[in-house]
């Protein structure tokens, strides 16, 4: 799924365990409140009692400018599809 926070995209994806993050701009930038909300209203069944959502950030490759976080996002969520497999493990 691909989210956008303040002229920015990002990539999520649920697994079993929790949430997959890849950001294009991580871990310089750090995930907007708005961000945050849609991840903990998109992906509510893994928010503990305390609020905490479940989510591990994947390591990705960085964009070199500032305008090219959508290509990044379309390519992770390519990536999450095609090769799910590189994702998986403990979050």
């Amino acid at each position: 799924m691909i989210l956008h926070g303040n002229l920015h995209w990002v990539t999520a994806a649920g697994t079993a365990d929790g949430v997959l993050c890849m950001d294009s701009l991580r871990p310089h930038q750090q995930i907007t409140a708005y961000v945050a909300q849609q991840l903990q209203q998109v992906f509510a069944t893994f928010v503990d009692d305390r609020g905490q959502l479940r989510m591990k950030t994947v390591p990705s490759t960085p964009q070199t400018n500032s305008t090219d976080c959508d290509i990044f996002a379309a390519a992770y969520a390519r990536d999450c599809g095609w090769k799910y497999s590189k994702y998986t493990g403990p979050i």
